[in-house]
């Protein structure tokens, strides 16, 4: 389970109440700079997070996996998926991030790439993707969360990779297992 860009793997919320644990095993993954790994350093790229994604499946001891990432954990799926597309059976997007590039004009570089060191940046952001619909309680909510989870230097660095990069060449035709069994 691959968190979004402003999460964690703590914040997947009541979601993880319907999810079937007597059927399958979940693993949660916080990003260096983020969460209970916050103190990690590391490049802050999406290749970093498949190649530490992997390396728990590992350690799990998980030759094959399904993965499911939001937003940017969504890109992130499909960078493990170029990274090992023998070993995942099926990825889960939930509002993922395309797996091309994520062109941005002037002002939304300005927007995006200043959100690290700047809230109320982050706070348009979480408005601006939520449609405008949620309560200003929860969008400062999620922004007050975001910045005490995660550093400066991770978020910035993790939105400059996932706008700019391009995993369409290396996941066009990976196998993954049917989605509908007989």
């Amino acid at each position: 389970m691959l968190h979004d860009w402003f999460g964690t793997s703590a914040g997947w919320g009541p979601f993880l109440d319907y999810l079937d644990g007597a059927t399958f095993s979940y693993a949660f993954l916080d990003y260096r700079g983020y969460g209970d790994r916050k103190d990690v350093t590391g490049t802050y790229t999406l290749a970093e997070i498949a190649d530490d994604a992997l390396a728990l499946a590992d350690e799990l001891g998980w030759e094959r996996f399904s993965l499911v990432g939001h937003s940017m954990g969504g890109k992130a799926v499909q960078q493990v998926l170029a990274r090992a597309p023998l070993r995942v059976r099926r990825l889960v997007g939930l509002t993922p991030v395309p797996a091309g590039p994520y062109p941005l004009d002037s002002d939304g570089e300005a927007l995006f790439y200043g959100a690290a060191q700047d809230r109320d940046k982050r706070r348009a952001i979480v408005d601006l993707v939520t449609g405008h619909r949620a309560s200003a309680v929860w969008v400062d909510l999620m922004v007050d969360r975001s910045l005490e989870w995660s550093t400066r230097e991770a978020f910035g660095s993790y939105v400059k990779d996932w706008v700019s990069a391009d995993l369409t060449q290396h996941i066009i035709g990976c196998p993954l297992e049917t989605f509908l069994r007989a």
